[in-house]
């Protein structure tokens, strides 16, 4: 067994299954999110190849029956590449190795496949709802026996930042290790003398000229979903041409009358669980969005990927990537049938809207593995978990692309010291 910590950028993760494939031996580049999945030749999501559950726990299975063409490739395949697993819960790794273990026959760790975890536990770990410091940082496979079957190999050099910004990737190893202290601070220019962050990233913006790569190569960064939708709407605001409101569709997932007295469409309305489009969706044609669910993978169509709209219709939004491989293509996308997997809700209701929220801002979690050219930190909301300052910061290449606008000129970072 292989892990490879990469300290690098997300460039460094496609190594490892090129040279098996290469050697005409049979490599799976997965990863834990769908937006990293795109950046990997050929990649999917871990739980599109292994059909790990959604809801885990430490005696799940993966929904893979033996004798089928996805078990096959499983068994044909000499090496799995995982990127972003520091990620992922332990929980789904026990899963996969009980997987494997079942269709190999073998009762070595993961059936006795090669398997290149790559990752940065500078960055998030597990997102844990309500969860404590230590019930985190035990959901990490670095705190799991399993981390014992794996070789430890580091790459050290960012490959993000420029040749000249060494420094800056310097500090960013600081950062990422807690070794700066609790509270750090930036260069005095990246605190802008206007506390506002749709200012300082969009307000030297032309929206009647600005071309897709220039939207898409900035974002404003949150901490939480609430103020980033918030955020989204504003730019729009600044945005020419008429505003398109598509309403969503939201029922009860349940056959008992009084469930459907007592959870009225209206109050339904007004619910935004995490990972969920707005019952009302605000849209102008030139908008950036992103997708939130996986439509399809195939085509880089993955849970984050960003686009923009072309046409807006009413029961369908035409759409392009914007991505580097951006091939002219327009997409189709329909409203779907949608289920908040939010265990905070005491009970489910099924969403009927278009799968995508405006992407001129975006949580920081959701920023992981992505790369911009200008960023603005957004901290009027303190950071809360681990990595979190770090991957914001290091969305970008140098000191000169990032903005941060908060109330202290110090700013407060989470680092767990006992996953580092």
């Amino acid at each position: 067994m292989i892990k490879k910590h990469l300290d690098s950028s997300e460039d460094s993760n496609c190594i490892g299954h090129h040279i098996f494939r290469g050697k005409a031996d049979q490599a799976i580049a997965v990863a834990s999110t769908g937006i990293a999945a795109t950046l990997l030749s050929g990649g999917r999501t871990a739980h599109s190849i292994f059909k790990i559950p959604l809801t885990l726990n430490a005696t799940s299975t993966c929904n893979l029956k033996p004798n089928t063409s996805e078990a096959k490739i499983l068994l044909d395949a000499k090496v799995i590449v995982w990127d972003e697993a520091p990620m992922t819960h332990v929980h789904a790794f026990l899963a996969v190795d009980r997987l494997l273990k079942d269709l190999t026959k073998c009762d070595e760790p993961f059936g006795g496949k090669i398997i290149l975890l790559s990752g940065d536990f500078r960055q998030v770990l597990p997102v844990i709802l309500r969860g404590s410091r230590s019930l985190t940082a035990s959901s990490c496979i670095k705190k799991h026996r399993l981390w014992y079957d794996f070789f430890v190999m580091k790459l050290t050099e960012n490959m993000r930042a420029f040749d000249s910004e060494k420094e800056f990737a310097s500090w960013l190893l600081h950062v990422g290790e807690g070794e700066s202290g609790e509270k750090i601070q930036l260069p005095p220019f990246c605190y802008p003398e206007i506390q506002d962050p749709v200012q300082q990233l969009f307000g030297d913006i032309d929206f009647k000229t600005v071309t897709p790569e220039e939207l898409k190569g900035r974002a404003i960064l949150t901490v939480t979903n609430d103020l980033s939708m918030q955020i989204n709407n504003r730019v729009l605001e600044c945005m020419p041409g008429n505003e398109v409101i598509h309403g969503s569709i939201d029922n009860i997932v349940s056959n008992d009358p009084q469930d459907q007295l007592a959870y009225t469409e209206e109050f339904l309305n007004s619910l935004t669980p995490t990972g969920m489009p707005p019952h009302k969706l605000r849209l102008k044609s030139g908008a950036i969005i992103k997708l939130l669910r996986n439509l399809a993978p195939s085509k880089g169509l993955c849970n984050g990927t960003r686009l923009i709209v072309i046409q807006l219709q009413k029961n369908v939004i035409v759409a392009k990537k914007i991505s580097a491989d951006n091939n002219n293509e327009s997409y189709l996308i329909p409203p779907i049938p949608l289920i908040p997997s939010d265990s905070n809700i005491p009970f489910q209701f099924k969403r009927t809207q278009f799968p995508i929220r405006l992407a001129f801002s975006m949580t920081i979690n959701k920023a992981q593995g992505q790369t911009f050219d200008k960023i603005c930190l957004d901290l009027s909301k303190p950071i809360f978990s681990h990595g979190q300052l770090c991957v914001g910061l290091s969305r970008v290449r140098s000191f000169d692309s990032v903005t941060v606008v908060s109330p202290n000129s110090e700013i407060y970072n989470c680092a767990y010291r006992e996953v580092l």
